[in-house]
């Protein structure tokens, strides 16, 4: 979070201060201590760095590699929160890039594929199941 809050032009001691309060929030609180659900947890402990990382992005104008492997962690740690941070991340830049405030270069293959395959790699094992408990047939 402190990382997400420099890249926007924060202050040290507010970025340190967001990010003591993402940990001290609530929910995180309750998930960590309470409920005991790693993966919600984990999941809301790296999407700050994929928001960080989309805000690097933008400035840019080059899609980062950090936001492939935040996104390839959070697919990982908890996939519905994935989907949705597609889906916010995607409208975000549809709009900003609509209105000109970003790039339209940040699409390009040509500097988006070490993200897409870093993000790519993970997806592989949990987006397929073979069945190898299945009895072979001749």
């Amino acid at each position: 979070m402190a990382s997400t809050l420099r890249a926007l032009g924060a202050s040290r001691g507010a970025a340190f201060a967001a990010g003591c309060c993402l940990v001290a929030a609530n929910y995180t609180v309750a998930n960590w201590l309470v409920r005991g659900p790693w993966r919600s947890f984990s999941a809301a402990m790296v999407m700050p760095w994929l928001l960080g990382f989309f805000v690097r992005t933008l400035q840019a104008g080059r899609v980062h590699l950090g936001l492939g492997v935040s996104l390839a962690l959070l697919w990982l740690a908890h996939s519905v929160l994935a989907f949705y941070a597609v889906l916010l991340l995607g409208a975000t830049f549809g709009l900003l890039a609509v209105v000109g405030a970003a790039p339209w270069r940040v699409l390009s293959p040509r500097t988006a594929w070490p993200a897409v395959a870093a993000c790519s790699c993970s997806w592989r094992p949990t987006s397929c199941r073979w069945p190898s408990s299945a009895p072979i047939t001749t």
